[in-house]
């Protein structure tokens, strides 16, 4: 009997004291494990016959704590003595606690500089220290996906069976491993990538999830050829074409590779697994045919209807793909395919970061796939293609509006739903949730980073790094200013309700004009070390680069409250918008007469929006909750009168 094996991480304050920690495994079912005191670090625990199958679970522990406190030490050296403002530093010390104690960070920004910092100088760290923190801050980021799933499922029209289900198949893509129910894994996909977390924890997550996608694919075809094909020689050259489909390789036997089609599509394999495998032989993934939007939906949309056919089942119109998968009609167990010489060398190629080759899964960071770059390439197209797809319906009976953090009563779904989407922000600052096929698959390609970052190249790296700051880890080892620019500016999944005014008037594509989350941070650092004196907790919305060689040291700043500008051979200069005077004001002056008049006018309407009483601080937020909650137990009220008007929540 085999054994499922689990990563977990322990916070200091249990791993120093012991108590109790939840445990999810792969089945969904969760357990409250025991922890004893003064944990050591790889410590194991066993759970007899809890897991899949009635195997075996094995946990193994991971903690920073250490009884002398001297990691605490270690981390304080490194970022006093870091070139960093003081705030950034305490930014960084309190990410580390949210690390220790396994506390949700929402200081994405603070967290990535402090990676930055411990690699910067891993050379001079034990590399056992180097190690615990890298997996201590990875978990840190799963943080955000396990609270975004839970939140969702909280208020979703799920039944206990398939929130269960779900929760197990997030195990699976953490682990690294193949998936039992491909369609489950879709309604998990779009649950995440319509989510308001980090564009770097989406990446993160989505890239675990192809590859789970691909290896489950890469299973079911080569337990396919084992099974159908007698002899040994065919079944070589059945292998030898479908590894040059895999790898994208150059077909050298187009006869064997109409052979190869005609097995796997007229199997009783998952459909979602024949899409897979046809979009990889077709290279419809190539980079060069990301950009048409329409033209990929429809390629995928044309290639899923030809294997509904070839399976004798009409295609369904209400979406793309709908909910391929297990529940299609196959009767292939995965669970069967979860052993012998095909699994490993499938983890070989596909998974050799998930825990059943020896690796961490998704608590090891992000590493390098050694091929499979078509199966994994079409994997994506079909998970963002289904995401896509998804209409208003099932996002609310997924719970997927919840995900904001704004609302928990499942009576709000619908009005939430209708009311902020589902948080994800597109390039054009639309909620990528309330967008729908070509516009929500650009959107989300664009946010992730296209299909050719899921397939290689620099966006596939060692544990410790994000893909979005990949080049700044790369390029800037000895400058950490322009990582710090981001802890003072909004983030890919942040938004701010002023960014429609600047978005208005500062729209125009120019080289002096940028809006966050789009300012250069090269140019950003520079006016923070330059001239901008920010208060605490403000941000930068907008940065107008009036330099000479386009450095940032000389022009505007807008953040939340004021203007801060520099002129050439000048003092830095502020002024709050609510102080703009109406006549008599001194602006700033850079012989722009563009810019002069543009400048005006959005500092007049910057101060009128001061002056209303916006809702910008948590207690005003709390309020109109609470008028919303009010709304909805009326409505309530009125659906418990009234049964045919039981649409009226929905509605309004």
């Amino acid at each position: 009997m085999s054994e499922e094996v689990y990563h977990i991480f322990i916070p200091d304050q249990i791993a120093s004291h012991g108590g109790n920690q939840k445990v999810i495994l792969r089945s969904g079912k969760s357990y409250d494990v025991t922890i004893p005191d003064q944990l050591q670090e790889g410590s194991k625990l066993r759970l007899k016959k809890s897991g899949l199958d009635q195997n075996d679970v094995l946990l193994i522990l991971h903690t920073l704590y250490d009884e002398n406190n001297s990691y605490q030490q270690i981390i304080n050296n490194l970022i006093s003595n870091c070139d960093i403002k003081y705030d950034s530093q305490v930014r960084c010390i309190q990410s580390y606690e949210n690390i220790r104690e396994n506390q949700l960070n929402d200081d994405i920004a603070a967290l990535d500089l402090l990676d930055f910092i411990v690699d910067n100088n891993k050379k001079k760290l034990d590399d056992e220290f180097v190690q615990k923190y890298q997996l201590a801050s990875e978990n840190n980021r799963l943080i955000w996906i396990e609270e975004c799933l839970e939140k969702s499922l909280e208020v979703s029209r799920l039944s206990e069976h398939k929130k269960q289900a779900l929760r197990g198949i997030y195990q699976c893509v953490r682990a690294g491993e193949a998936i039992r129910k491909l369609d489950y894994l879709n309604d998990l996909d779009s649950i995440i990538t319509n989510s308001n977390i980090p564009v770097t924890v989406k990446q993160r997550y989505l890239n675990a999830s192809v590859t789970s996608k691909a290896i489950t694919t890469e299973l079911f075809i080569i337990n396919l050829i084992e099974d159908k094909v007698i002899s040994k020689v065919e079944k070589e050259k059945y292998l030898f074409v479908y590894i040059q489909v895999r790898d994208n390789q150059k077909i050298t036997d187009l006869q064997q590779l109409l052979k190869l089609d005609e097995l796997v599509l007229n199997s009783n394999i998952p459909e979602e697994c024949k899409v897979i495998y046809k979009l990889a032989s077709e290279r419809v993934f190539e980079q060069k045919n990301e950009g048409n939007s329409n033209d990929i939906i429809y390629r995928v949309g044309k290639v899923t209807n030809s294997v509904k056919k070839a399976a004798q089942i009409l295609p369904n119109a209400h979406a793309v793909l709908g909910h391929l998968g297990v529940e299609a009609g196959t009767k292939v167990a995965i669970a069967g395919l979860s052993g012998g010489a095909a699994t490993n060398a499938t983890l070989a190629v596909l998974g050799g970061g998930s825990v059943a080759a020896g690796g961490l899964g998704m608590l090891g960071g992000l590493v390098v796939v050694t091929g499979g770059a078509a199966l994994i390439g079409a994997a994506t197209l079909v998970s963002i293609v289904s995401v896509s797809q998804m209409d208003t319906e099932d996002k609310v009976n997924l719970g997927i509006a919840a995900v904001a953090g704004t609302l928990t009563s499942a009576a709000t779904i619908a009005t939430a739903w209708a009311a902020v989407g589902a948080f994800g922000v597109a390039g054009t600052g639309t909620a990528i949730g309330t967008l729908s096929g070509a516009a929500a698959y650009s959107a989300i390609m664009s946010a992730l980073g296209g299909v050719s970052v899921m397939t290689g190249g620099a966006a596939l790296i060692a544990a410790g790094a994000g893909f979005g700051i990949y080049n700044l880890l790369k390029n800037k080892k000895n400058n950490p200013k322009q990582l710090e620019a981001r802890l003072y500016t909004l983030l890919e999944h942040q938004t701010h309700h002023l960014m429609t005014v600047f978005n208005y008037y500062l729209s125009e594509k120019t080289n002096e004009y940028f809006l966050a989350p789009n300012i250069p941070v090269d140019k950003l650092a520079n006016a923070l070390y330059k001239y901008v004196n920010l208060e605490q907790g403000e941000r930068v919305l907008a940065l107008v680069d009036q330099s000479l060689f386009g450095s940032g040291k000389v022009g505007l700043v807008f953040t939340e409250n004021q203007l801060i500008w520099q002129e050439i051979w000048q003092e830095p200069k502020s002024l709050r918008y609510s102080n703009f005077p109406d006549v008599g004001c001194s602006l700033p002056n850079f012989s722009n007469e563009k810019l002069d008049s543009t400048l005006y006018n959005l500092l007049r309407e910057l101060k009128e929006i001061s002056q209303f009483n916006k809702i910008e601080n948590l207690d005003d937020a709390d309020k109109l909750i609470q008028q919303i909650e009010m709304l909805n137990q009326i409505c309530e009220s009125c659906i418990s009168l009234e049964p045919h008007i039981k649409n009226l929540n929905r509605i309004l």
